[in-house]
């Protein structure tokens, strides 16, 4: 069904107009995923970042066409991080930076860089060093599993930047490709909503048939990444004792202990046990 989005989407329908004009496969990853999935009578609090997933992003300058695009399109270097472009938007009377990332998929364990350069600029990135500047794209450990059938295309009615409204069909990990791709980051302190977003994805799955079908799909086809889901577990044990409830939770209603308790009901219900120390 065709939705329209908030002010706040401008960023991500033309970030995700000029990715499809790029002609690169890709995919929204990262909270977007769930603001645009996301059904039930829970609301989710939005982001405001954009982030992207390419599945040729891993081979040097792949994506060079990619980040040329946006660059034409107005958006700009970022001084800090390599991996990002930026586009400044008006809200509310002022200018906000809204950043985009550009991931590529990465199978196995990342060691060393993370990032591959994408496209130079002939500026140096030291003094007396003849190194160039590069945007890069940064890696999305074992990720690539999500275009083999894990993502949906959802039609959104965007209002653009330069106020128009444009439809855009847009690529985005269903609710299993969002679970293996945060089953890791929810042990991260620093990311209490990867758990709510993990929370929402089980208990409000846009097609509860197709969530648990696909579910058996990624265990039968990719069986390291249906085996990481069981660090949700781990992620949750962390939250429930040392770090304390993410306080989303609370913001949006729910009781954590109740979604504590979806949550493991879920991982149960897939077979796994005990926490495996991920």
């Amino acid at each position: 069904a065709r939705r329209r989005s908030t002010t706040l989407a401008k960023a991500l329908g033309e970030a995700s107009s000029i990715a499809t004009r790029s002609g690169k496969e890709f995919a929204v990853v990262g909270g977007w995923s769930t603001v645009i999935r996301n059904t039930g009578r829970v609301s989710h609090p939005g982001t405001r970042d954009v982030d992207l997933l390419f599945s040729e992003g891993a081979t040097k300058e792949a994506l060079k066409n990619v980040v040329s695009t946006f660059l034409d399109s107005g958006y700009l270097l970022s001084a800090k991080h390599e991996f990002q472009v930026l586009r400044m938007l008006p809200v509310g009377g002022r200018s906000f930076v809204f950043n985009v990332d550009l991931l590529h998929p990465h199978e196995g364990e990342v060691k060393g860089e993370l990032c591959v350069d994408q496209l130079s600029f002939p500026i140096p990135h030291e003094d007396f060093k003849s190194t160039f500047v590069f945007t890069k794209s940064i890696a999305l450990p074992n990720a690539g599993f999500v275009f083999d059938g894990f993502v949906a295309e959802e039609s959104i009615e965007f209002l653009m930047p330069d106020g128009t409204k444009a439809n855009h069909v847009v690529p985005v990990i269903d609710e299993v490709g969002l679970l293996a791709t945060k089953s890791k980051s929810c042990m991260v302190q620093k990311r209490p909503r990867d758990i709510f977003d993990i929370y929402l994805a089980i208990s409000n799955p846009r097609n509860r048939d197709a969530f648990r079908s696909n579910l058996c799909r990624l265990k039968d086809t990719h069986e390291r990444v249906f085996a990481s889901l069981e660090c949700i577990g781990d992620g949750l044990d962390k939250w429930e004792g040392k770090f304390g409830a993410p306080p989303v939770f609370a913001e949006r209603g729910v009781d954590f202990k109740e979604a504590a308790g979806v949550i493991r009901s879920f991982l149960k219900d897939l077979g796994f046990g005990l926490p495996t120390s991920c």
